[in-house]
Parts: structure tokens; C-alpha cells; sequence
């Protein structure tokens, strides 16, 4: 009969995990205790530093991105679904973020027909959906157009933004944050 498996790493790790109790009490005690302060720490483990990655190569892949991107936008303006427009504001927001910053420069009709899309999926009590997840497709829609730099977007933002607030959870007591 064979002897039961053994970690060959069991004692290392019972001593991370005393080390981080130890850690935690000192947290809350505030204080290290002589005893422990003078007891050796295990060696932290060797980690090889990342290849360096030339900032043209990052261009490279960015500008692949954002053409691949603009590629398979839909002729509506909505990328992936038309149901979901937080498909689509997750796009706009990642173009808006953009490090050259071209796309908040200048708008491309790409991002104003994808503006034109999410705008229409703007509701009267502020959400912005198709028929689903309102809260979801709200808060994502909200980011795309706060990160768009556009003042003539503020109304929608407001709007969304109380939507948003009043849709959280409330314990009953108006005038009252819970």
C-alpha cells in the first residue's frame, strides 16, 4: 500500500499562512511584538520581469484594434446587437479613451451614426435600452457619452445619471441616503 501524497510544500505554506495571521493581528494590534519582528520571511518567489514592449508595437496594436473596430460597425450605427445598446457604448467609450485622442478631436461619422444609435435608445424617464437590462445598458450608455466630451450631450447624461439613482435601492424613508 503506497503512503498518502505529501505537499512537499506543506510547512512553506503553513508558514505564509501564520505569517499573514501574524500580519493581520499586527494590523489590529497595532504593534509588532519583539518575538515575531525578529523571525525571517520567506523569500519572495522569482517572478522574470515582462519583455519590454517597443511603444511602436503598442501603436501597432491599438491602431489594429480601432480598425477592426471601425470595420464591423453595423450601417445602424450599433456594434455586435442592436438590443443591447451597451455593446455599442463599451466601443465608443474605448475609442473615446483612445490615447492619441482623435476620436474626442474630431468625431468620425463612424462614432456620430454610433451616438445617433444610443441617443435613439434614450427612454423618457432618462434610461437609455431597447427593452432589457435598463440599468445595465443605462450606466454603460452613460459612460460612452460622459467620456465624449460633447456639452451638447449633458440633457441625456443628467437625465440618465437621475435614472440611475432613483433605480437603487431605497429603504423607504424619502429624503434619507440608506
Amino acid at each position: 500500500m503506497k503512503p498518502p501524497l505529501r505537499c512537499p510544500h506543506a510547512d512553506r505554506r503553513s508558514q505564509t499562512w501564520i505569517a499573514l495571521l501574524l500580519t493581520a493581528a499586527v494590523l489590529v494590534a497595532g504593534s509588532v511584538p519583539a518575538a515575531v519582528a525578529a523571525e525571517p520571511t520567506l523569500p519572495a518567489p522569482h517572478v522574470p520581469p515582462a519583455p519590454a514592449v517597443p511603444r511602436e508595437a503598442i501603436r501597432a496594436a491599438l491602431d489594429r484594434g480601432v480598425s477592426w473596430l471601425l470595420a464591423n460597425q453595423n450601417s445602424n450605427g450599433w456594434w455586435s446587437t442592436a438590443e443591447q445598446p451597451a455593446v455599442t457604448a463599451l466601443v465608443l467609450t474605448a475609442l473615446n479613451r483612445e490615447p492619441s485622442g482623435k476620436f474626442t478631436k474630431s468625431r468620425p461619422s463612424e462614432l456620430s451614426r454610433a451616438y445617433e444609435f444610443l441617443l435613439g435608445s434614450v427612454k423618457p424617464d432618462g434610461s437609455i435600452h431597447r427593452g432589457t437590462l435598463a440599468n445595465y445598458n443605462t450606466a454603460l450608455s452613460l459612460m460612452a457619452l460622459s467620456t465624449a466630451d460633447d456639452p451638447h450631450f449633458l440633457p441625456v447624461i443628467r437625465n440618465a445619471r437621475a435614472y440611475l439613482a432613483a433605480t437603487q435601492i431605497d429603504f423607504g424613508e424619502p429624503g434619507k441616503v440608506d
